[in-house]
């Protein structure tokens, strides 16, 4: 799809209305086609300024506050209020820092807070704490497992 057919198929849509799609789990090749929206929109914004000699990269993490959202668009159609929610969208974990964590202290269920599965990872803390380190006979094939078997966080976004 070129520039300007995904230009004029979506726009409708506000840049925070898209970032919402893209973090609601919508298929790859739509995500994918309102990321390249947000980015062509983006540049238009950083070449229409005379002052800005290139636009800044990316940030990891994108956070639209209230402020922020009401300052640079008009509100939704039918509604005389701006749109109160906030929009953010996380890079990808790393995969090597995954594995990593998992076999220095996998038994301890490290790896598995940083990739957000936080009720895994206490389960696998309390199983060896509390154990007495009888536990590890469990949680040490555990952790060791999900460095091969676990690829993606637990927001389903695909560690890279």
């Amino acid at each position: 799809m070129t520039d300007s057919e995904l230009h004029s198929q979506y726009a409708g849509y506000s840049d925070q209305q898209l970032a919402e799609f893209i973090a609601s789990g919508i298929p790859d090749w739509q995500a994918e086609q309102f990321r390249r929206l947000l980015m062509l929109r983006r540049r238009e914004h950083y070449l229409g300024q005379i002052d800005a000699p290139s636009p800044p990269s990316l940030p990891h993490t994108l956070v639209l506050s209230d402020q922020q959202s009401a300052q640079r668009r008009p509100p939704p159609l039918g509604s005389s209020k701006p749109d109160k929610r906030k929009v953010v969208i996380a890079a990808a974990k790393s995969r090597v820092l995954f594995v990593i964590l998992g076999l220095i202290l996998g038994s301890l269920g490290i790896h598995n807070y940083y990739a957000g599965y936080s009720g895994r990872g206490t389960i696998q803390l309390l199983l060896t704490l509390l154990s007495g380190g009888i536990g590890l006979i469990a949680t040490v094939p555990w952790a060791l497992i999900e460095i091969f078997v676990v690829t993606s966080d637990s927001s389903g976004v695909k560690m890279t």
